[in-house]
């Protein structure tokens, strides 16, 4: 008996429906299989959101068109469990209160981008810089971990330090130093730095990279009455997706280690690949520092990775998300390329309790800021 072309039809889309299911079930194998083994975790990784929607319209066919398959391609959709509760915050909106509680302390994590420009000529009212500067002061936050943080020391340029530590009242900070260099223009210093309105009482940080130029993970035991809460704050290597090599770019200080690969590698694939893979060493490095910590503490980062990443899962191990706690939906914290990038986080340890979370759509770095209220659990 011959099939008429309705059946024909209906078996062809059914069979797409059943090779694109196999794509997404790949994807949920990205927490636990790394992208050194294979490269093609890096991208099914970035793109599991959209992977998740188009199964989920592929699940509504199903239902519609081919009911008694309907638990396999439920199951198959629930295989991506571990991605879709690290991607998607499933609570309710709620407005951000801008009023502590008293026992709370406030964060501020935030990829500044080497705040925009410090030079005196260009701090006018309306400047980035400035607006930066007054978003800090309106947070109110008890403690920043600011990433891609940079210090120039030279007459013609404004003191970061100096405005966060004196016209911010925040006067204890500790800051990485991860590249210090005279350039003709200016003494540079770059890291990352924690800046709090409580004592710090200990600080330090982990190179990843010997001889490299990257962000350590640093941090600072901070206090506040009889607690004391170690923060973490580091930044993932950057992936130069958009660098040009022109002769002014591969003339900067920043890229000096990667030049070679950059050079040779044009592609935003390549670069992907290599860099993903970086991102898992460096995060073994960290997770293993935050193994060792003896107080309560709150990890800040951008990951340059997103959250159905293997270099996600390995950090989160055993830890609270603060924005899958207290968040809602999906929500990017890097402007550009795609909606579904939260590629910068606050972990909590077992001893914190998030409180509240947000992440205002304010543009002046190319990321957006992350406010999160945390405390300490009493016995």
């Amino acid at each position: 008996m011959s099939l008429s072309l309705k059946q024909v039809f209906g078996k062809i889309i059914f069979i797409a429906g059943c090779l694109y299911s196999a794509v997404y079930l790949l994807s949920c194998c990205t927490p636990y299989i790394s992208s050194e083994i294979w490269s093609g975790f890096t991208f099914l990784a970035l793109g599991f959101p959209i992977l998740l929607a188009i199964m989920l319209l592929w699940f509504l066919i199903v239902i519609i068109f081919y009911r008694k398959f309907t638990w396999i391609f439920l199951l198959i959709i629930f295989a991506g469990s571990k991605n879709i509760f690290s991607t998607i915050a499933f609570n309710a909106p709620k407005d951000f209160v801008q009023k502590k509680q008293d026992d709370a302390i406030r964060v501020l994590s935030w990829n500044v981008r080497d705040f925009i420009d410090s030079q005196k000529a260009n701090d006018t009212p309306g400047s980035i810089r400035s607006k930066m500067m007054a978003f800090i002061q309106q947070s109110d936050a008890d403690v920043l971990c600011l990433q891609d943080f940079q210090e120039h020391t030279s007459k013609d340029f404004l003191s970061c330090i100096n405005d966060i530590s004196q016209k911010l009242n925040y006067p204890y900070h500790y800051f990485s130093k991860d590249l210090e260099v005279q350039l003709y223009y200016a003494y540079l210093q770059y890291g990352t730095i924690i800046f709090s309105r409580y004592p710090i009482v200990d600080s330090g940080r982990t190179v990843y990279f010997k001889n490299k130029i990257s962000e350590s993970i640093a941090f600072a035991d901070i206090k506040k009455g009889n607690d004391t809460v170690r923060f973490f704050n580091t930044h993932l290597q950057s992936m130069y997706l958009g660098l040009q090599m022109t002769e002014e770019a591969m003339a900067d200080v920043f890229i000096k280690d990667e030049l070679d690969f950059l050079t040779k590698n044009l592609d935003k694939y390549s670069r992907l690949k290599h860099y993903d893979k970086q991102h898992i060493k460096q995060a073994e490095i960290a997770k293993a520092a935050l193994n060792k910590s003896k107080h309560p503490f709150i990890f800040c980062a951008d990951l340059n990775s997103v959250p159905s990443s293997y270099t996600y899962h390995i950090l989160r191990k055993g830890l609270q998300d603060v924005f899958i706690k207290k968040g809602f939906g999906i929500e990017a914290t890097y402007s550009e390329i795609s909606p579904t990038l939260r590629i910068d986080v606050v972990f909590a340890d077992k001893n914190i309790q998030p409180l509240q979370y947000y992440s205002p759509r304010f543009l002046a770095s190319d990321h957006y800021p992350v406010i999160v209220d945390i405390k300490i659990k009493k016995e």
